[in-house]
């Protein structure tokens, strides 16, 4: 018979799961955690895991979701500093890459190439919640520019997939070069950033 757990029950067995999954998938790498590794380093049953998570892939993206927080406060910090449109750009794009390299979570999903895994085994339902959500916040970025600065008045969602699809490189860093990699980044940066702005607002 499965156990009713209250919502304070809940609220604190969840977080034990995503501290504990954290922790080992930061040091282990996600395909050498196991579930039982997560539960044990958490101190309940195997069983009580599936109260919660469907899978260990839907537990990684409930941890990238927390961790992608820092994304909503770095495009709000920002529009804050008052920088032109393609100074914005290069901020996001340098902090942002800064801050995913830093972070082990993200380094083990780029590094175990872990993106299409987590994909294939959540409910497309969520995944649309999340890119909408996602997309909404981004927008918001790009519209300011668009409406304050010279930031170049093409389609939001456009410009939004642009960005999201440049903060993929760093799972493509072997074939890039690793001795050129921060080199190429860099004039990556400085082409998107100029290619995204007028001269004149």
């Amino acid at each position: 018979m499965t156990r009713k757990f209250s919502d304070k029950e809940r609220g604190f067995y969840k977080q034990k799961i995503v501290e504990s999954g954290t922790k080992l998938i930061s040091v282990l790498g996600f395909k050498k955690t196991s579930i039982q590794d997560i539960t044990d380093a958490a101190g309940i049953a195997k069983g009580t895991f599936y109260n919660f998570f469907t899978s260990k892939e839907e537990l990684l993206f409930e941890i990238l979701t927390i961790h992608e927080d820092f994304r909503d406060n770095l495009l709000k910090e920002v529009i804050s500093s008052e920088s032109d449109a393609e100074k914005a750009i290069q901020q996001v794009i340098h902090k942002g890459l800064e801050m995913t390299e830093e972070n082990k979570i993200f380094k083990k999903v780029f590094e175990e190439n872990l993106m299409e895994k987590i994909a294939l085994k959540l409910p497309q339902e969520k995944l649309e919640e999340h890119f909408e959500d996602d997309l909404k916040n981004s927008k918001g970025f790009v519209e300011h520019y668009q409406q304050n600065s010279n930031l170049i008045k093409v389609d939001p969602s456009v410009i939004v997939a642009l960005l999201r699809g440049f903060f993929m490189m760093p799972m493509h860093k072997k074939e890039i070069g690793e001795d050129i990699y921060e080199e190429v980044m860099d004039l990556f940066t400085y082409v998107i950033a100029r290619g995204l702005t007028k001269d004149e607002v």
